[in-house]
């Protein structure tokens, strides 16, 4: 839900701050790609430090008014990497078929 005093432009810049700060408060205590930091609290965020991913485009609509709160209004938010996160978790997935054996 979004309030009249964001622009609809500001929420993908807010949305990919969001994911950096799950750095500061989550933590990140390895820059190895593995099951475990595909199933932290920061797999939203490891995509913007995945050396492949250079470029981020996020698209916004408004929804129409929220019928529970006053003055709020529903958004829509989508951001798309350049590489894509599920290409990370291919590679991750690849290597372990590689080393398996």
């Amino acid at each position: 839900m979004v309030n009249l005093n964001t622009t609809l432009d500001e929420y993908g810049k807010n949305a990919t701050s969001s994911w950096e700060r799950e750095f500061y408060y989550d933590g990140w205590n390895s820059t190895k790609t593995d099951e475990n930091i595909i199933n932290s609290r920061i797999r939203k965020a490891i995509q913007m430090v995945y050396a492949d991913a250079s470029k981020i485009g996020c698209g916004v609509t408004e929804c129409g008014k929220n019928p529970s709160i006053d003055n709020w209004y529903m958004i829509t938010l989508v951001c798309l990497y350049e590489k894509p996160y599920v290409t990370l978790i291919r590679n991750l997935e690849n290597r372990k078929m590689i080393t398996s054996d």
